[in-house]
């Protein structure tokens, strides 16, 4: 039997990944006030709460822009893509009520609150990210470049795409760190979807930067270290690709 109690909990961790990354994006805060509030009832102290979305960023800011659309150099994302895609899926929906507030104060769409790279600073509880720099989902699948591949040249159609979309969730990942330094974030460059991390959590040692993953969460969420670690790209610098080495591994 499950003898799990919130109320009486001095630690809780929300994840998820894919879509669970999403919702733990989006439901960080309303879930802390819950577990708080339980307590709150059995006169206990509010349990320490963080939250650990594993790659959820739907979308990197300015994404998604469609393959075909930029090998004939177009740039314009499609507009409420995510929005409408949960509203179908899975009405009725929820929105985080900070970021709610925000367009209302700053003149945006409710709608874009759905989009993780808008609605990221009005989350308040400690959160820490874990994505690859190139996601093979959002990429292959849903940006519809069905011939990007880990071996596709840096100069080709679909290499360009690959690096374009790797400089979005880079530019992202940066914003987020300007609006949340205290977020942790450990983005490797390898090109999968959410299939890699299973390995790392479960059989795979990754390091960036001769920092483990479990060593990176340790520090950020025992010691409060500040934990930003982007894994380098393959090939120059001036063609960011995913690394051809790391491209099965975890799988």
């Amino acid at each position: 039997a499950n003898t799990t109690s919130f109320a009486k909990a001095t630690e809780v961790v929300l994840g998820g990944t894919s879509a669970g990354g999403i919702g733990t994006f989006h439901h960080a805060d309303w879930f802390a006030e819950k577990v708080g509030q339980l307590a709150a009832v059995a006169g206990a102290t509010a349990p320490r709460v963080a939250a650990f979305p594993v790659e959820g960023i739907f979308f990197p800011a300015k994404f998604p822009v469609l393959y075909p659309e930029f090998a004939v150099g177009l740039r314009q994302p499609v507009d409420d893509f995510l929005s409408d895609w949960v509203t179908g899926v899975f009405s009725p929906t929820w929105m985080h009520a900070g970021c709610l507030q925000g367009a209302k104060t700053k003149d945006f769409e409710e709608a874009h609150c759905f989009d993780i790279s808008m609605m990221f600073e009005y989350i308040e509880t400690p959160i820490f990210v874990l994505t690859n720099q190139f996601d093979k989902l959002m990429i292959h699948d849903m940006g519809i470049c069905l011939s990007c591949d880990v071996e596709s040249t840096p100069t080709s159609t679909s290499g360009n795409y690959m690096r374009f979309f790797g400089q979005l969730m880079n530019q992202t990942l940066a914003h987020f760190h300007t609006v949340r330094p205290s977020a942790g974030i450990f983005a490797t460059s390898e090109y999968h979807h959410d299939e890699n991390f299973n390995g790392f959590f479960r059989d795979h040692e990754k390091k960036i930067s001769g920092v483990s993953l479990r060593s990176a969460i340790e520090r950020w969420y025992f010691h409060g270290e500040t934990t930003v670690l982007l894994e380098a790209t393959c090939g120059d610098p001036a063609h960011p690709m995913p690394c051809p080495h790391e491209a099965t591994s975890g799988t």
